[in-house]
């Protein structure tokens, strides 16, 4: 017999627990983060653009709490200082950390070879 849904849920439970998600406006972060929340996770929203505030919703119906810290990922001087600055500072503890922030800057794909990917290439 199999165990009851509410005996997996206590297994898998992530009461107690808080994940620090970036990249959770949109897409697959999103979801993770939802779905941490669901699991009794509270979360910390890494964005760069703190009005932005549908996963946080979603969390909070969830049950869960959930706070976005501010911090543009593509700027190293940000991200020097965000571990500080939560732990610290807000005075939280991250037990999950989930990196799903993603940095995309268009341009049109024949530029690729020429300038924007032998920038790349040098970079590596």
């Amino acid at each position: 017999m199999g165990k009851s849904s509410s005996s997996m849920e206590k297994m898998f439970s992530l009461e107690g627990k808080t994940a620090l998600v970036t990249g959770g406006t949109r897409g697959i972060g999103r979801a993770i983060a939802i779905g941490l929340a669901e699991a009794g996770s509270d979360i910390i929203l890494i964005q760069r653009d703190p009005t932005r505030t549908e996963t946080l919703d979603a969390i909070q119906a969830a049950g869960s709490k959930a706070t976005i810290v501010k911090c543009d990922l593509s700027r190293a001087e940000e991200v020097k200082g965000i571990t500080g600055h939560i732990t610290k500072s807000l005075g939280h503890t991250i037990d999950i950390l989930v990196n799903c922030g993603g940095i995309q800057r268009r341009n049109p794909s024949e530029l690729f070879l020429t300038t924007i990917g032998m920038k790349f290439c040098r970079s590596i």
